[in-house]
């Protein structure tokens, strides 16, 4: 059977990526089913982060193969596995500092929707993108600072802004790397809720985070790292009380 008609969206065969022969991610095999939210955990320099960008196109393998859906994407670059439906954040926010809340996410909707996304074009206030925008910033709890420039804003309503404008995308796939990355601890449920929200409207989401407590809640299967490699993939139940993942947590040796 194939990955598609399994029901799987992304499947990663035997991916390895090494740099200067030191390696990085070794034989990973993993597949993620359509509207599954699957996180990504281990120890520092587990990885994690690697895999992400491996999946997203910003770096290329040394050996294996990435499979979205029914196309082999091993060798295609970031904009086009952008094009075909797989989006992104960063460890570290990525917005149009200069612009006001609005204006970026109202961009990512013009993007969708078919226009050119110039940055020059004034949101109009009952265009399609502009009410796409509107309602992104509300379910991110954006909607008080639409009018404020980007780079005014908080750290964690940057990762808010982040968030909102990878939902008005409409991605296949969203690949999310510690969208709680240095948030406050008051804020980290929010952005968590923001990011189960994108899940229920269908989208797939694969999430790196260190936060286990939020990950156990929010997660059909839980994948381990560990050295570069995949130590398991299963329920969040059945991996945080393995002995194995646990004494990973607890920095002892694997």
């Amino acid at each position: 059977m194939s990955v598609a008609e399994a029901g799987e969206i992304l499947e990663t065969e035997d991916l390895s990526w090494s740099v200067g022969g030191i390696h990085i991610i070794r034989g990973v095999s993993l597949r993620v089913t359509q509207g599954e939210f699957l996180s990504v955990i281990g120890p520092n320099g587990a990885g994690k982060t690697s895999l992400i960008n491996l999946v997203s196109g910003v770096v290329r393998p040394t050996a294996g193969a990435i499979r979205f859906g029914r196309t082999d994407i091993t060798r295609r670059g970031p904009a086009d596995r952008a094009k075909a439906g797989i989006a992104r954040t960063f460890q570290t926010s990525s917005v149009f500092l200069e612009r006001t809340v609005l204006e970026n996410v109202r961009l990512a909707a013009q993007a969708r929707l078919g226009g050119s996304g110039s940055l020059f074009r004034r949101p109009r206030r009952n265009d399609r993108a502009t009410e796409l925008a509107r309602d992104a910033l509300e379910r991110s709890a954006l909607q008080g600072v639409a009018y404020k420039q980007a780079g005014e804003l908080t750290h964690a309503d940057k990762r808010k802004l982040e968030l909102a404008i990878l939902a008005v995308q409409r991605p296949k796939l969203l690949l999310l790397d510690e969208p709680t990355s240095g948030a406050a601890a008051e804020e980290v449920d929010v952005l968590i809720d923001i990011a189960r929200g994108i899940h229920r409207e269908g989208n797939t989401v694969v999430m790196v985070e260190h936060h286990i407590e939020l990950v156990a809640s929010i997660s059909d299967r839980i994948a381990v790292m560990h050295n570069g490699g995949l130590l398991m993939v299963d329920s969040p139940d059945v991996v945080l009380s393995d002995p194995t993942v646990q004494k990973a947590y607890l920095g002892e040796g694997l």
